[in-house]
């Protein structure tokens, strides 16, 4: 058995500027940022403040890559649907549009039938017309959705590795002044390390995440060239179907082992401690078996960057570790 390091994730409506100084209290291992929603002034302003509370650049991670396609809502930040309310989504701005889309070409990839998500799939549709310039989904879940919600295709790699120039640039002009870590997200194969490391020289590590089947029918050529890795169950199970994430951790942290390689665990590991007071027990038993098969660092996500209450977790997952180092 081990007990693993802890990461939480920071965000700007979760774990915020003004509690950093609050976050140091606590034995956290490393900070990840995760530049979905956040704007790069916001990530430089949150790594500066981080290094002046004491915190190495190599306990820091920026999560790169993220080149999700989102969802703009012209009216609203937030908007409730419920099941069978249909809307039009269209593949660019339109001044007729409502809803429109980031990073064209999902509408190139998308069938008729199609199971859509969104976030880390919490949220899913069904594809009942396509058009030119525009698809039509049905909803089958009740929910509160965000502006700029990431979206994808279920039981399908729809997200691949790709680095925009942009962020290139905004990446290197960081890691110039703070050599931070970075993590890779959706990593296809170890080509696109060897890529990143001739990118951001500067990066004080790179951590490829897991979270398609490419990479883990690539896994044995990927651990081979680092020292850590990310396993991102969320979008893992939209990519290769939720039923398999359970059987696919176990073979993931055997793989990294094997190689002497480290292995990061998260999404969902406390995610009902966003709303409620208690975890559920089956929350409590993943933690317990992560410890018994060895995850090296559990990984706190949006339980942290996206929650009203973020310490609630840490608190949680400290309480729970510190009780499974007594057995």
């Amino acid at each position: 058995m081990k007990i693993p390091a802890i990461w939480v994730t920071i965000g700007q409506r979760g774990i915020s500027h003004n509690d950093l100084e609050h976050l140091r209290s606590y034995p956290i291992d490393g900070i990840r940022i995760n530049t979905g929603r956040s704007s790069y002034n916001w990530i430089y302003q949150a790594i500066s403040i981080l290094i002046e509370l004491g915190y190495s650049p190599n306990q820091i991670f920026l999560d790169i890559g993220n080149q999700k396609t989102r969802v703009t809502f012209r009216n609203n930040d937030k908007i409730t649907f419920h099941i069978g309310d249909c809307i039009t989504v269209y593949d660019e701005y339109d001044d007729n549009a409502d809803f429109w889309l980031e990073h064209n070409g999902f509408l190139n990839k998308v069938s008729l039938n199609d199971v859509i998500y969104f976030s880390d799939g919490e949220i899913q549709c069904n594809v009942i017309d396509i058009q030119r310039k525009s698809i039509k989904i049905v909803f089958q879940t009740d929910c509160t959705m965000a502006t700029k919600v990431a979206m994808g295709i279920v039981g399908r790699d729809f997200s691949h590795f790709e680095i925009s120039n942009d962020e290139i640039i905004n990446v290197n002009n960081i890691l110039a002044e703070y050599p931070i870590s970075l993590i890779l997200s959706f990593v296809e194969n170890a080509n696109n390390i060897i890529w990143a490391r001739t990118v951001f020289p500067l990066s004080s590590n790179i951590v490829p995440k897991i979270e398609t089947n490419t990479a883990i029918e690539n896994i044995t050529s990927i651990t081979r060239i680092v020292n850590s890795v990310f396993v991102g169950r969320g979008d893992l199970g939209l990519s290769v179907g939720i039923e398999k994430v359970g059987v696919l951790q176990k073979y993931l942290i055997s793989s990294a082992h094997n190689a002497n390689c480290n292995i990061a665990i998260g999404t969902g590991i406390l995610e009902s401690l966003r709303w409620n007071q208690f975890p559920l027990r089956a929350e409590v038993a993943d933690i317990t078996n992560l410890c018994y098969d060895g995850a090296d660092i559990i990984v706190l996500t949006a339980e942290t960057a996206n929650a009203k209450n973020p310490f609630r977790s840490i608190d949680f997952l400290i309480k729970e570790l510190d009780y499974m180092s007594k057995i």
